[in-house]
């Protein structure tokens, strides 16, 4: 006969077996030698935590200040931001900080509209931001990307003796053009205008001095008979 005392016992049994049951169902596959794997979708990092932080150097890493960049979509030249570079770095959250989204995998273009007094432009440069929120160029040469989220615009800066020496050359021809306008004669610059009055005034010209010149001779040889 099962005495109440033994029931008990076997209900305790019968629930500790339940619960050993679950516990091992609930066991991670992991812990038992599996490798346990997660499918993200190719997802990667959510558009609301991508940036972007453009800087413009010269070829020295030195910024370049009063420049003037827009951010272009590629696929229809839409401007999206125009800003004028200063001694720092750009940095454009999410929406480029005026409510235009900045996507991921979409390429869009910086563009140089104005480039500052002594430097060089740059061409074109083409990036997006891929999944992952890393900033990658696609074509441009002045750029780079770095710091994964930096894209590094580099204007070469002139040097400064060239510049002198293009306007000393510059100068050096004004003179000679001014000099060579200044040593042709009255008589020549008429006879270079291709005018008969001209030939006219220059024929007289000549005969007045011809005269002028046998006059004075006449004087002087009556002189000397004097």
């Amino acid at each position: 006969m099962v005495t109440a005392a033994k029931r008990k016992i076997w209900g305790q049994a019968a629930t500790l077996a339940v619960f050993l049951t679950l516990a091992v169902a609930l066991v991670p596959t992991c812990a038992l030698g599996q490798t346990l794997t997660y499918d993200y979708k190719g997802e990667g990092v959510s558009d609301l935590t991508t940036k972007l932080v453009v800087t413009k150097l010269d070829q020295n890493r030195l910024y370049v200040k009063g420049a003037v960049l827009a951010i272009c979509r590629a696929d229809t030249g839409e401007e999206l931001v125009r800003w004028t570079t200063e001694e720092d770095d750009r940095i454009f959250d999410r929406y480029l900080n005026s409510g235009v989204p900045l996507n991921v995998n979409e390429h869009y273009v910086i563009k140089e509209i104005e480039t500052p007094e002594g430097y060089e432009s740059i061409e074109d440069v083409e990036f997006y931001i891929d999944s992952y929120g890393n900033a990658v160029v696609v074509n441009g040469a002045d750029a780079v990307a770095e710091n994964r989220e930096q894209i590094v615009l580099t204007d070469v800066r002139l040097l400064v003796h060239e510049t002198v020496y293009e306007e000393q050359v510059v100068h050096r021809s004004d003179e000679a053009e001014t000099g060579d306008q200044e040593g042709q004669g009255f008589f020549s610059r008429l006879a270079q205008t291709g005018d008969p009055m001209s030939w006219m005034v220059l024929a007289a010209g000549v005969g007045i001095a011809v005269v002028a010149l046998a006059g004075a001779s006449g004087l002087a040889k009556m002189r000397m008979r004097g």
